[in-house]
Protein backbone atom coordinates (compact mmCIF):
# COMPACT_ATOMS: atom_id res chain seq x y z
CA UNK A 1 0.00 0.00 0.00
CA UNK A 2 2.81 2.41 0.87
CA UNK A 3 4.52 1.65 -2.44
CA UNK A 4 1.28 2.34 -4.33
CA UNK A 5 0.89 5.70 -2.61
CA UNK A 6 4.51 6.59 -3.33
CA UNK A 7 4.01 5.69 -6.99
CA UNK A 8 0.86 7.80 -7.17
CA UNK A 9 2.68 10.72 -5.55
CA UNK A 10 5.53 10.48 -8.03
CA UNK A 11 3.08 10.39 -10.95
CA UNK A 12 1.22 13.39 -9.53
CA UNK A 13 4.43 15.35 -9.10
CA UNK A 14 5.52 14.48 -12.66
CA UNK A 15 2.11 15.66 -13.91
CA UNK A 16 2.50 18.91 -11.95
CA UNK A 17 5.93 19.51 -13.50
CA UNK A 18 4.47 18.89 -16.97
CA UNK A 19 1.59 21.26 -16.24
CA UNK A 20 3.94 24.02 -15.12
CA UNK A 21 6.04 23.48 -18.26
CA UNK A 22 2.92 23.96 -20.35
CA UNK A 23 1.52 26.90 -18.38
CA UNK A 24 4.75 28.75 -17.65
CA UNK A 25 3.78 30.44 -14.38
CA UNK A 26 0.58 29.35 -12.71
CA UNK A 27 -1.46 29.44 -9.52
CA UNK A 28 -2.01 26.21 -7.62
CA UNK A 29 -5.68 26.16 -8.65
CA UNK A 30 -4.74 26.30 -12.33
CA UNK A 31 -2.20 23.52 -11.87
CA UNK A 32 -4.72 21.42 -9.94
CA UNK A 33 -7.29 21.82 -12.72
CA UNK A 34 -4.81 20.75 -15.40
CA UNK A 35 -3.62 17.65 -13.55
CA UNK A 36 -7.05 16.70 -12.18
CA UNK A 37 -6.22 16.92 -8.47
CA UNK A 38 -8.03 18.81 -5.76
CA UNK A 39 -6.30 22.02 -4.72
CA UNK A 40 -5.11 20.70 -1.34
CA UNK A 41 -3.45 17.63 -2.82
CA UNK A 42 -1.88 19.63 -5.63
CA UNK A 43 -0.58 22.22 -3.18
CA UNK A 44 0.98 19.50 -1.02
CA UNK A 45 2.91 18.18 -4.04
CA UNK A 46 3.80 21.70 -5.17
CA UNK A 47 5.26 22.46 -1.73
CA UNK A 48 7.34 19.27 -1.83
CA UNK A 49 8.65 20.16 -5.27
CA UNK A 50 9.45 23.71 -4.11
CA UNK A 51 11.29 22.38 -1.05
CA UNK A 52 13.32 20.12 -3.36
CA UNK A 53 14.20 23.14 -5.52
CA UNK A 54 12.38 21.86 -8.60
CA UNK A 55 9.95 24.77 -8.76
CA UNK A 56 10.06 28.35 -7.51
CA UNK A 57 7.38 30.33 -5.74
CA UNK A 58 6.69 33.95 -6.59
CA UNK A 59 4.30 36.06 -4.52
CA UNK A 60 2.01 38.25 -6.60
CA UNK A 61 -0.43 40.21 -4.47
CA UNK A 62 -2.38 37.67 -2.41
CA UNK A 63 -1.53 34.82 -4.77
CA UNK A 64 1.48 32.60 -5.31
CA UNK A 65 2.67 31.76 -8.78
CA UNK A 66 4.72 28.66 -9.42
CA UNK A 67 7.26 28.09 -12.16
CA UNK A 68 10.07 25.67 -12.90
CA UNK A 69 13.43 26.51 -11.37
CA UNK A 70 16.15 27.44 -13.80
Amino acid sequence: LAEQRQGQGERSQAAIIDAIKALGRAKSTEIADVVGLNRGTALKHIQRLAKAGVITTEKEGCSCLYSLSK
